[in-house]
């Protein structure tokens, strides 16, 4: 079995997939949204059994575009509902070097590391990633830290959307503030294509999942390691200090 998800607009309105602009449905429709994610909830194993999945973990390789070239590399995701998030990804690099990146949403925090390893000159060299406003300009560490938060918050969103068909009912008030806080671009078509479902402790979850951004493969991630209600220690989501 195959599904296809796609995510230009969320479902009820919330801002999925991993990018910082998004595009409301209409409010009208939240109602009949909810009942939607309801019947996907029952076709993966029924409401109660969906609803009991506290912890998530999925692990295996991945391929992915990087303008002309494929990079390869391993990814971890681990999940702890309703609210907290674990990516772990480390990307093969030409020369043996490889680059590890973590990403971690706790709540109402979210933070992120990477860091360049091995390969010419040795490793342990901290990447820096700069975010720009709608004008072009750097923004400052404020806004940074609220833009980051924000798109890493978004993905958690959408991995839930996506495995579990959950999703929190939408606020208004807080749809129209971020509405009116967003600049161009406009957000790209992203869709999500969730293939080779297997029974994992009575739950149906996909065993490979693929992207593409605006109609052209992004990528495809295999999963490996599936796992449900595993014990997750809560020192995972604790930024470690350098």
């Amino acid at each position: 079995m195959s599904v296809r998800v796609v995510v230009v607009t969320a479902l009820i309105a919330m801002p999925v997939m991993g990018v910082d602009r998004f595009v409301p449905s209409p409010l009208a429709a939240a109602d009949e949204a909810m009942e939607v994610l309801r019947q996907a909830r029952e076709a993966l194993g029924g409401e109660a059994r969906v609803n009991d999945v506290k912890t998530l973990i999925l692990e295996g390789p991945f391929s992915r575009a990087m303008g002309p070239r494929q990079m390869d590399g391993t990814s971890s995701l681990t999940l702890v509902l309703p609210d907290r998030l674990h990516r772990s990804e480390e990307t093969e690099l030409p020369g043996g070097a490889s680059v590890e990146r973590i990403s971690v949403v706790a709540g109402e925090t979210a933070w992120e590391d990477t860091q360049n390893r091995g390969g010419v000159g040795g490793g342990g060299m901290q990447v820096m990633t700069m975010f720009r406003g709608p004008n072009g300009q750097p923004m400052d560490p404020q806004a940074m830290e609220q833009a980051r938060t924000r798109r890493m918050k978004a993905e958690l969103q959408r991995w839930r959307l996506a495995l579990l068909a959950q999703s929190d009912p939408p606020n208004p008030e807080e749809m129209r503030r971020q509405m009116e806080a967003q600049g161009p671009p406009p957000p790209s078509a992203i869709t999500v294509y969730l293939a080779e479902y297997r029974l994992v402790d009575g739950v149906l979850l996909p065993h490979k999942i693929s992207q593409s951004v605006d109609g052209q493969p992004f990528e495809e991630w295999t999963l490996e390691k599936v796992k449900l209600n595993a014990a997750v220690k809560p020192e995972l989501f604790e930024k470690k200090s350098k």
